[in-house]
């Protein structure tokens, strides 16, 4: 069993050797040379994300992938009355279980660094969120789960979203070593929104925590 955890994170190992050495040779694989190509002109500034988008939301369970669950979505994203803060107000609409809103806030702290953005949510709850190349990266724990999303303004004036929740629930590790350690993934939750209304500072001007 041994031998086998061996071989297997040498493994995994000489793959990450070999995309860093393709990296720093400026060698890429293909996939990865028509991604870079694709997002070469694109450089969304935060007034390219405001506006309305909406779209329905597919919520995946592990235990049963093959039937998600739908929700309408919507989000808004319009400037506020103060500097680097935006409103980013989600509803969920659900025929089964009512509308939820998330009154939420974009936020750019000046002490931090220039991809570091915050996601206010009101008494005192700040997510921590970090910008590259259009995308919105957030990674934390709530509880016993750990949340990775990722929030991508489109080319199509639409935004792709993507939650994965995983417990803190070890299912593979390195025998006698803390190095590589698996969680299993328990739930995805995917939404392409289309933006079905432009900038609008008027619809926040109510909003300014």
């Amino acid at each position: 069993m041994q031998v086998f955890q061996f071989f297997r994170l040498a493994a995994y190992c000489a793959a990450l050797s070999s995309v860093f050495f393709a990296c720093k040779t400026n060698t890429l694989p293909n996939t990865l040379q028509g991604h870079k190509q694709a997002h070469r002109a694109q450089n969304y500034s935060l007034q390219d994300w405001e506006g309305m988008y909406r779209g329905e939301m597919y919520m995946y369970n592990a235990q049963v992938p093959d039937t998600p669950m739908t929700v309408d979505v919507t989000l808004e994203i319009y400037p506020t009355d103060k500097a680097e803060r935006w409103t980013w107000r989600t509803t969920y609409d659900s025929p089964k279980y009512g509308k939820s809103v998330k009154d939420y806030a974009l936020v750019k702290p000046d002490s931090l660094p220039a991809s570091a953005y915050w996601i206010d949510e009101g008494n005192g709850l700040l997510i921590h969120h970090t910008y590259l190349n259009n995308v919105f990266y957030c990674n934390f724990k709530a509880g016993e789960i750990f949340i990775q999303s990722r929030t991508e303004l489109l080319p199509t004036a639409q935004i792709l979203m993507e939650v994965v929740a995983q417990p803190k629930e070890v299912i593979y590790s390195v025998e006698g070593s803390d190095f590589l350690e698996c969680y299993p993934t328990t739930s995805i939750q995917k939404v392409i929104l289309t933006k079905v209304a432009a900038k609008n500072k008027g619809s926040s001007q109510n909003f300014g925590r």
